[in-house]
């Protein structure tokens, strides 16, 4: 769950559903408890990116899903 999923009253919208596949993506890829690059099996473009969308500071995160998706097509490519 995201930080803010945590605050009662606080927002969740796409921006939380970042975190949440960002996070889905470590259960795929790596380790959900220990998120390190050693840990992930899809290459360092793709841990980026994927740690990027768990950032605990929401305005610091993608900011939708289709950006999310945006650059990982971009690291997928890489």
């Amino acid at each position: 769950m995201s930080p803010e999923e945590y605050q009662f009253g606080a927002e969740v919208d796409a921006v939380t559903n970042v975190f949440t596949i960002g996070a889905l993506s470590f259960m795929f890829f790596g380790d959900d408890r220990d998120k390190s690059l050693e840990k992930w099996n899809a290459g360092k473009s793709l841990y980026d990116v994927t740690k990027h969308a768990i950032r605990p500071e929401r305005n610091k995160r993608y900011q939708s899903i289709d950006e999310f998706i945006s650059y990982w097509n971009i690291a997928m490519k890489n």
